[in-house]
């Protein structure tokens, strides 16, 4: 008896937006793999395939195949929702030979003159029905995508093509027209066994099988990849690739690309980078390294022995075009050396760099720092004499970038946060972590670097009554890439490329992973900004990045930051804000022109800010008002941290109200990604500051300016000095926190990075 389908199609809706998409990529599937060409029985028996079984075998599509055999194996279900294609008009005899008809769908003729029938067909029946002479094609359903039973059958059929077909391949057949899908593709077949006779007869084979692997090469039609990929004796298919010395570059997924399309004259063209490194070799980078200067303690060349300077500064301002390209390839370069050949310095080194460099800002306009380098540390920043170094130049208006370490993982494998590096843990500075492209230029699929330290900083003194207090200060800032990057390496080679050989990957040019590499590519944004907006203070360009970086799913803001840089985001809002906004009052209107859409598009791909930005610390603020107006933070001299402020700064004040830190209408977040479980999942919603903060009364400035009664919230809420992420963030297995760092481990992660 047949029963019309759907009568209950009300009840059983399901969510239909999110299958929505499963249904279209699996109907580009079922298109792709429309006409199949191997001779592939669905009975369990491996006996000879007749002439018949083959004829039959072609008339049901892989998909069908392949849930056909999943259902009879596990026995969860008897039966699957098809389209019947018929060569004629169905008949009543045909109708019938299908458990159920979707009367609404009957008798639909397509354009190549087959009639089309809807309804369910019983597994064991498949093959007997598609051995009917009027019987053209029995594909799967893909309209059921709205139904419970339907989704469950396009998800279980796209994972089965999928754990066979790569990712490559897979892209290459979607939105193919039925024509190209006759378009010849080279692959590679992997077999779970020596290659069978039938399968090389089924497809054009390119040579003698593979000795190191099971699997012959061969050239087949698009549209045959489906039923090569459910056969048993296949383990995966994917396409025979050209190889050559190319790689993922920068400007195609951080947003550099769609500045270099607006704004082609945006090069960082008169703006200094200053490389606090092992040197820097001036040949690769002509006319640009406009002065040098060394300060490794009993050395006095300024050439680069052992070879991360010259990558670093190639990342952050060499040719776009070389290796994984620079960002900043106008900036000016000024090589400041402060490690030895080994690639290690002292830290007196690196604070008599520091020193020279803000002596030379005016001279050769360094307006960017960058230091891809650390040292262990368990002083608070307040005390470390690294931080108090950055801290001047942020004060003297230099933005100083730095690596977060490559500490984030033990040996045992386990997450480690708490293993920021110093200068990484001075709030003032930009400290960068770094994340794993995967070989794409897809910013979705981008992860954070297991071997990127985590936050927060874990640097400590002692109080009044001699117990330890922990910084606690949010790190990184936000991340960028950082794994297997390809970058110049000295004239005549270098000490790491002569001890490692590997990491050269051609004549000048090598291959280096780290925050290290991350920290540069970050700097040449920087530069970018300065050359776009000269007006702005270094603590604004911090905020610019975080604010327009893109958050990462599900990663929480200790590894993250405020997430994924975006370089085009950023350079449109520096672009809008006024070019004297250092010089305005706290509270007065910076814009120059409207906000930019929260929305674009990087690498083909919609990218949205995440519009969080940190301060004080350990506390997270969003909204647009932090743009509108300026806020005290963006002072170069400023330092807000927990409940205090600190270091000289310009304050204006009535008698009628209190000095504004921030004004009203920003919007605090902490408890939003609390909520969230550490990450920045959602911050479109938070408590929004209606009196804004302010100032108290009675200002000691030998203990910094304490903020009125905390921070006090519209909605009655007080912070108190202890809230930090750490209650946010569940500390289960496998994750520890460090207070001390193993520096043994690092050359790791800088030679091998991670698997992409």
């Amino acid at each position: 008896m047949n029963t019309h389908i759907s009568k209950d199609r009300t009840a059983r809706r399901k969510s239909y937006g999110r299958v929505a998409k499963v249904g279209a990529l699996l109907l580009q599937l079922v298109l792709a793999f429309n006409v199949i060409v191997p001779a592939f029985a669905l009975t369990d028996g491996q006996g000879d395939a007749t002439q018949a079984a083959a004829a039959e075998s072609k008339k049901i599509a892989p998909e069908v195949k392949a849930l056909a055999r999943h259902y009879r194996e596990n026995g969860k279900k008897s039966r699957l929702s098809v389209i019947l294609s018929a060569k004629t008009e169905a008949t009543a005899e045909l109708r019938n030979e299908l458990v159920s008809i979707d009367e609404e769908f009957v008798a639909q003729k397509n354009t190549t003159g087959q009639y089309k029938i809807a309804g369910e067909i019983a597994l064991e029946e498949i093959e007997r029905i598609a051995a009917r002479t009027d019987v053209v094609r029995i594909s799967l359903d893909t309209r059921k995508q709205e139904w419970e039973t339907g989704l469950q059958d396009a998800e279980v059929a796209q994972s089965i093509i999928n754990q066979k077909v790569s990712p490559e391949l897979q892209s290459l057949v979607e939105g193919k027209s039925e024509e190209d899908l006759n378009s010849i593709v080279r692959v590679i077949i992997q077999t779970n066994d020596q290659p069978q006779a039938d399968l090389k007869s089924e497809t054009r084979v390119i040579g003698e099988d593979f000795e190191v692997l099971d699997g012959v090469v061969a050239e087949l039609p698009l549209r045959q990849v489906g039923d090569l990929a459910i056969r048993d004796d296949v383990a995966q298919i994917s396409l025979d690739n050209e190889t050559s010395a190319s790689w993922i570059k920068l400007k195609s997924t951080t947003g550099r690309q769609e500045t270099i399309t607006r704004e082609p004259g945006l090069t960082g063209a008169g703006v200094g980078i200053a490389i606090l490194d092992s040197g820097v070799d001036k040949n690769m980078f002509p006319n640009r390294v406009v002065a040098n200067a060394n300060f490794v303690t009993g050395e006095t060349t300024t050439n680069d022995l052992n070879g991360h300077g010259t990558m670093v500064a190639s990342l952050a301002a060499g040719d776009p075009e070389k290796g994984s390209g620079g960002i900043a390839p106008g900036a000016n370069i000024i090589n400041v050396r402060v490690l030895n050949k080994y690639g290690a310095g002292l830290t007196s080194d690196a604070i008599r760099g520091l020193e020279w460099a803000i002596s030379k800002k005016s001279t050769y306009n360094i307006r960017v720092i960058n230091m891809s380098l650390g040292a262990r540390s368990t002083a608070s920043f307040f005390n470390d004499p690294l931080c108090k170094a950055v801290r001047k130049a942020v004060n003297a208006g230099i933005v100083v970038v730095v690596s977060a370490g490559n500490f984030g993982q033990d040996i045992l494998g386990r997450t480690v946060y708490g293993s920021i590096t110093s200068p990484g843990n001075e709030p003032l500075a930009i400290t960068v972590g770094a994340v794993n492209l995967h070989n794409s230029n897809k910013r979705s699929d981008d992860t954070v670097a297991k071997f990127s330290s985590r936050g927060p900083t874990l640097g400590w003194k002692l109080n009044a009554s001699g117990q330890k207090v922990y910084d606690f200060v949010i790190k990184p800032d936000l991340v960028a890439p950082g794994n297997r990057l390809v970058g110049s390496e000295p004239t005549g080679g270098s000490k790491l490329s002569t001890d490692y050989p590997q990491i050269e990957v051609e004549p000048g040019m090598m291959q280096l992973s780290g925050t290290s590499m991350a920290a540069p590519v970050v700097a040449g944004a920087a530069a970018l900004l300065m050359q776009r907006n000269q007006g702005l203070t270094p603590q604004m360009v911090r905020a610019i990045l975080q604010f327009t970086a893109q958050p990462i799913k599900n990663t929480d803001v200790v590894s993250q930051g405020a997430g994924l840089l975006n370089i085009d985001a950023a350079v449109r809002l520096a672009g809008v804000i006024s070019a004297n906004a250092a010089l305005a009052q706290v509270g007065a209107p910076i814009l120059s022109g409207a906000m930019p859409p929260a929305t674009i598009t990087v690498s083909g791909e919609n990218t949205k800010r995440g519009g969080v930005v940190f301060f004080n610390g350990w506390n997270i603020y969003g909204g647009d008002e932090l743009f509108r107006k300026m806020q005290l933070p963006y002072q170069s001299s400023a330092l807000w941290y927990a409940y205090r402020l600190y270091n000289p700064i310009e304050m204006t004040r009535s008698q009628a109200e209190p000095p504004v830190v921030l004004t009203p209408g920003a919007m605090f977040l902490t408890y939003t990604v609390l909520y969230n479980g550490g990450t920045l999942n959602n911050t479109t919603t938070g408590i929004t500051l209606s009196q804004g903060i302010t100032m108290s009364e009675g200002i000691t400035l030998s203990e910094g300016i304490t903020l009125s009664e905390g921070i006090t919230l519209s909605e009655g809420i007080t912070m108190s000095e202890g809230t930090t992420l750490l209650e946010g963030i569940t500390i289960s297995e496998g994750v520890t926190m460090s207070e001390g760092i193993a520096f043994s481990n690092s050359l790791t992660p800088l030679l091998n990075g991670e698997p992409e």
